[in-house]
């Protein structure tokens, strides 16, 4: 994905990729992608790199809103079952949910599926 992020930026778009979310910035708006086929669920991951990119957003002053998303057919499906009995990664759900709300910036997901 590097070229492509270079191509972004020449279009004053940023774009920040791990494994599981991206996050691209344009115009003021952070927009965070949960990319985990086949129905983004939230795996240890997910939730990590949900809060990390929120809190990156949440300190960014050139940031005006958020916006979560899901790719593909589902904005998420919720826990992921494959880690049902395995220990779970902070940050937890609920913990995630209160960082949305809590925000001082909108917040907006993008809910389909």
């Amino acid at each position: 994905m590097p070229e492509l992020t270079n191509i972004f930026k020449n279009f004053g778009i940023n774009v920040n990729q791990d494994r599981f979310v991206t996050t691209t910035v344009c115009d003021g708006i952070a927009t965070i992608a949960i990319d985990n086929p086949p129905v983004n669920a939230l795996s240890n991951g997910v939730r990590q790199g949900i809060q990390r990119e929120l809190s990156a957003a949440q300190t960014d002053p050139k940031i005006k809103a958020i916006v979560l998303r899901g790719i593909g057919r589902t904005f998420c499906a919720g826990a992921d079952i494959r880690e049902f009995g395995k220990v779970r990664e902070q940050p937890w759900t609920a913990a995630l949910a209160l960082s949305a709300e809590k925000s001082s910036k909108p917040v907006v997901a993008v809910i389909h599926g």
